[in-house]
């Protein structure tokens, strides 16, 4: 089966070695950076010369979600004032887990000056949360 996705290409040299390239790509729908070819930067040079089959590393990650669409949506919950004031994550994610829609995966990111708010007296916690769909079956 073959499939054509919108996509985004990052190369960079020099991160790890000076003799070394890296290629990124990206699928732009799941927003995943999905596969990551390193070679030496003299290979590199040959296969931008029309050489063939050129010796790399592939190193690939979330193939499941490449060609989902990623939907995220808000994730609010009420998290008290020991975990508003000391940012327990371990603690907030727990929370974040009972608090998430079913199929959605909880964000783990809580440093946003808007992470944290109150209400009243009550103290809450503000992250995401997404899950990956397929096309046409986005809600």
């Amino acid at each position: 089966m073959k499939e054509v996705l919108d996509g985004k290409i990052t190369i960079t040299r020099g991160r790890h070695s000076e003799d070394e390239v890296s290629i990124t790509i990206r699928d732009v729908d799941s927003r995943r950076d999905f596969l990551n070819i390193k070679m030496r930067l003299a290979d590199f040079s040959r296969a931008l010369l029309n050489e063939a089959r050129i010796p790399c590393s592939l190193e690939t990650r979330d193939m499941d979600k490449v060609g989902k669409i990623k939907k995220e949506i808000p994730l609010i919950f009420e998290c008290g004032l020991t975990l508003y004031i000391n940012s327990n994550i371990q603690a907030l994610n727990k929370l974040a887990e009972e608090a998430a829609k079913e199929g959605y995966k909880p964000s783990t990111y809580y440093g946003s000056k808007n992470s944290f708010f109150q209400v009243g007296k009550k103290h809450y916690a503000r992250t995401t949360q997404c899950k990956y769909v397929n096309r046409g079956e986005e809600e």
